[in-house]
């Protein structure tokens, strides 16, 4: 169980560090960030405080799934919001292009990371991957899982004013296949099972 948290403790960190990043060099944030980023400007709250709300729907639709959140959960998105916020507010946005484009690509495998590290804890699954493995235990692979939940999140923001950019498409593009070839691996590697 140690061990579980430790890698929990280390994928909000990852996550955390990813979507700042992300945010400042403005070429596209995540799926679920474009939502989190509507429900800011429609609030008028910080990015970071937004994600709570998010996440309280997010769980909602997983516990319907019949994913109950883990031991960590509540803890998770209060600690990844705040890290966000405070990320957000020492952190400034990343003017050159080329160090525009190295960041982002440098974000995305930090974020991917921190996702596999969060699904293999076992004990505090995030908002988004709550629902990702809940499509799973119904029988989506983990590819399809993880487009509809993002796709959904796209949608949803850029309905509410969220912002995205073709980093944004990317994303929601890549993230499906990288999961389903990251999962398995970073599992061999952490000695944690799936």
């Amino acid at each position: 169980m140690r061990k579980r948290l430790t890698v929990l403790c280390v994928g909000w960190l990852l996550i955390a560090v990813s979507i700042v990043a992300l945010v400042r060099v403005r070429l596209g944030v995540a799926p679920y960030d474009v939502l989190n980023t509507a429900v800011a400007k429609q609030l008028g709250w910080a990015t970071g405080t937004a994600s709570w709300l998010s996440c309280a729907v997010f769980v909602t639709v997983a516990f319907l799934l019949g994913v109950r959140p883990g031991v960590g959960m509540v803890a998770g998105a209060f600690v990844v919001g705040g890290l966000i916020n405070t990320g957000l507010a020492v952190v400034g946005d990343v003017q050159v292009l080329a160090i525009r484009v190295m960041v982002f690509a440098l974000a995305l495998c930090v974020l991917y990371m921190g996702v596999c590290c969060i699904i293999l804890s076992k004990t505090g699954a995030g908002p988004t991957e709550l629902v990702t493995v809940g499509l799973m235990q119904r029988g989506a692979s983990v590819r399809t899982a993880r487009w509809a939940v993002e796709g959904t999140c796209l949608g949803l923001g850029a309905a509410l004013g969220g912002s995205f950019g073709v980093g944004t498409v990317f994303i929601l593009a890549v993230s499906g296949p990288v999961l389903a070839f990251l999962l398995p691996r970073a599992s061999h590697i952490l000695h944690l099972e799936q």
